[in-house]
């Protein structure tokens, strides 16, 4: 009866905990993010450790806010030393989309 629990109870962690672990931005820094933007261009976003990237391209333009950052349940804020700046980004995880709004600007990404 034991091992019938504990096997339903292993199983049941695999199934409601997805790929990426739970706790403060854990969620969001485990995956790596994508998602197309209204204009026809792209965005992704990446964690390595302690660094975060924020990449956009449109045209053959591409503009990126990386370095980095903090998190906690509802905002992530990646510090950029190259142009001396903080961008601050409410969010909002889902199973397989990751919501960044900034302002009125709301970005849609979908887990790799």
């Amino acid at each position: 009866m034991k091992k019938a629990v504990a096997g339903l109870i292993i199983i049941g962690c695999f199934l409601l905990g997805g790929c990426c672990p739970r706790g403060y931005g854990s969620e969001m820094t485990a995956c790596r993010w994508r998602g197309e933007l209204k204009g026809g261009g792209e965005a992704e976003l990446s964690f390595d450790g302690e660094s975060a990237c924020l990449t956009l391209k449109n045209g053959g333009e591409q503009a990126r806010i990386s370095g980095r950052y903090i998190a906690d349940e509802e905002e992530l804020v990646i510090f950029d030393e190259e142009v001396g700046q903080n961008y601050g980004f409410e969010y909002k995880v889902s199973k397989t989309a990751l919501e960044l709004r900034r302002g009125d600007g709301l970005l849609r990404l979908e887990k790799e």
